[in-house]
């Protein structure tokens, strides 16, 4: 049954990946990204709420620790979208599924979760293949989107870390009201920053279908990786996650959007590939 939620996870991912590149128009303005984290944030309330709050569990670290989840996830999922406006959705994609290094050594060090010679190459692997995939190519003219692409991925490796530490202090209790409190804190945030921005002129149709298929991708991933994130060892459901992500992301944009890397780029792909798997293996 985890492994079915984890192939789960990992088709909600690589939605949320696609929608976001055929989306770029929508969520092209500051407000239509704010409008994409509002619709996820608003969904988040309805889903978790609708499961029933105890409202006792709620305390002041806890609502921290849920207030610092919604920024991050925010961060996480804007700098994503403003990272394959431009870029390759693969590329980006595999560059954000590699924040799991973040939350992996995090749980070797916090929890003392074995971390073998293999995984050890694997990392070390992983890393070598974001450089290939990030390379500049000598005809190449700016890679800004690979500014945003490395902070989503920083962001969503807080993230990672934020699961492991929620669910190390209670296991079985609270995911419901822990989303609650994180989605009303992403709600927030954006409401705040969303008179600060610009609206688009440009009306695009179809953008409130494909910013409810965002928010409602976005709910299930967080909803089943908090689950997962306690239920796995951290040095396997990190790598195994992140890397289904990225290499289902690669095969779609490859079909969908015709997308053709560069030979250093494929390696970089199959080098991360054969990564994930000395991580989750050995």
């Amino acid at each position: 049954m985890k492994y079915a939620l984890l192939a789960l996870s990992m088709g909600a991912a690589v939605t949320k990946n696609m929608v976001s590149r055929a989306g770029k128009a929508a969520f092209g303005s500051g407000r239509g990204m704010l409008r994409a984290n509002m619709a996820t944030a608003a969904l988040g309330l309805v889903v978790f709420g609708v499961a029933g709050l105890n409202f006792s569990f709620f305390s002041a670290d806890i609502l921290l620790l849920a207030a610092l989840y919604g920024l991050l996830t925010l961060l996480s999922q804007t700098l994503h979208i403003i990272a394959v406006r431009t870029g390759p959705v693969s590329v980006c994609s595999l560059i954000y599924a590699s924040g799991f290094l973040i939350p992996a050594i995090f749980s070797t060090i916090a929890y003392g979760e074995p971390f073998s010679l293999g995984r050890g190459l694997g990392v070390a692997l992983l890393l070598f293949s974001i450089v290939l995939v990030s390379a500049p190519s000598a005809s190449s003219h700016g890679k800004i989107w690979l500014l945003p692409a490395f902070g989503a991925m920083a962001a969503t490796g807080g993230v990672g870390v934020l699961q492991k530490l929620f669910r190390a202090a209670h296991p079985e209790a609270g995911m419901n009201e822990f989303l609650f409190a994180a989605f009303g804190a992403m709600l927030l945030i954006s409401l705040a920053l969303y008179p600060a921005f610009r609206e688009s002129s440009e009306r695009v149709r179809g953008a409130p279908l494909m910013t409810f298929v965002l928010a409602a991708a976005m709910v299930t991933v967080n909803k089943l990786n908090l689950y997962l994130s306690g239920a796995l060892p951290g040095a396997v459901f990190f790598p195994c996650i992140n890397g289904g992500n990225m290499a289902l992301t690669a095969v779609a944009a490859a079909i969908v959007f015709r997308e053709k890397l560069r030979p250093s780029q494929i390696a970089g792909v199959i080098g991360a590939a054969a990564a994930i798997v000395l991580i989750a293996v050995l």
